[in-house]
């Protein structure tokens, strides 16, 4: 038989149904809301692959001479938009799952769009030197946010009372930097056949935010104790007061870069860079690198590198509520941000800066 209707003369004689039987049936399924396609056609349980993505973009990069004082402003930067479309798994239409909706009774597949907006721009003025000396200064700022949906789905706690349609909330980063660059190239210096020497200092301010969806998104409706059903938006749970977050960071750092060719054959380059983060204190790290042709066509590399990286704010602070599988039922899963007093009873340790030594050796064909 059909899905909203029986087709009770369907035997071995007449296997397929007659053509009111499907019209009937066909009618119920609009009816519903076409959740389950036309007699006939196929059904998608699920969307599967990549997001839908529509993406429009512009950027600029320009250079203006200031007349005849040897400065010359330049400036650089863009504009991004992306709208996404991606799906959750099906809803099944078992009033005793956890994710059942009256509001569906047929079962619902979950629409999940966003809006991704990124800008940035970057103003700078440079000149050289009657001495050689190569000065520039900069300072620019990028901010991007994502804002997150969950369309024709269903908070199942709530019962009838769910809206359909939800604002799951907030994700922005905002990153602001402003740089001194001094650089001059020697010939000859020290008996060598080129001497560069660079040296700066930079200043940089992030900022991330998660910010609430609407309440619906995340609230815990009564059938959610009493019938155990699923809280917030299915197929993408809000962000809850208790996830919002506005956290900052500082770092100051100064470099030195020194690179040679020795020789025609020789060349070797140094780098030495302090910086200081107002959360993870502060470092030295360094490179030393060489490179000798040992003929036209074959050189010799190596190189020692100390590095050191501090995590993102997004990976200290990101705290989000997402859903997948376990033992063939959908469950919403939480990601909790590294300083939850939870995770620390459990045994982990907060998040340590990236510290790391390399060393390379090897034979480069020109």
């Amino acid at each position: 038989g059909g899905i909203y209707s029986a087709f009770p003369a369907l035997n071995s004689a007449n296997p397929t149904p007659s053509a009111t039987q499907i019209a009937n049936e066909n009618r119920l399924r609009a009816e519903h809301g076409n959740v389950y396609p036309q007699v006939g056609q196929p059904f998608k349980v699920g969307v599967y692959g990549s997001n839908q993505a529509d993406i429009y973009q512009g950027f600029y990069n320009l250079g203006i001479p200031l007349g005849d004082s040897k400065w010359s402003v330049y400036s650089f930067g863009g504009y991004s938009r992306k709208d996404i479309l991606a799906y959750g798994f099906f809803r099944n239409a078992i009033t005793t799952g956890s994710n059942y909706s009256p509001l569906h009774p047929d079962g619902y597949l979950p629409e999940l769009p966003g809006r991704s907006d990124d800008y940035s721009a970057v103003v700078g003025l440079n000149r050289k030197l009657a001495g050689g000396w190569n000065l520039d200064f900069s300072t620019g700022y990028g901010y991007n946010y994502l804002d997150l949906f969950a369309n024709k789905t269903a908070n199942a706690s709530m019962g009838t009372a769910s809206p359909t349609d939800f604002y799951v909330g907030r994700s922005a980063f905002g990153q602001s930097t402003s740089e001194v660059n001094v650089s001059r190239n020697y010939t000859g210096l020290f008996g060598t056949k080129s001497f560069n020497v660079a040296f700066g200092s930079q200043f940089r301010a992030d900022q991330f935010k998660l910010q609430r969806g609407s309440a619906e998104s995340y609230f815990a409706g009564p059938l959610a104790a009493s019938s155990g059903k699923s809280p917030g938006s299915n197929g993408r749970p809000g962000i809850a007061p208790d996830d919002e977050t506005n956290a900052t960071r500082t770092n100051v750092g100064v470099y030195v870069d020194l690179e040679s060719d020795i020789t025609t054959r020789l060349l070797l380059t140094t780098a030495l860079r302090y910086e200081n983060y107002s959360d993870f204190g502060s470092n030295v790290s360094g490179k030393f690198a060489g490179r000798f042709k040992v003929t036209e066509g074959i050189s010799l590399r190596g190189s020692l590198n100390r590095g050191f990286r501090a995590p993102s704010l997004q990976q200290t602070f990101n705290s989000v509520t997402t859903s997948t599988v376990q033992s063939g039922a959908i469950v919403h899963t939480k990601q909790l941000r590294n300083d939850d007093p939870r995770l620390q009873r459990l045994g982990v340790v907060e998040k340590q800066a990236q510290r790391n030594r390399n060393e390379r050796v090897g034979v480069e064909p020109q």
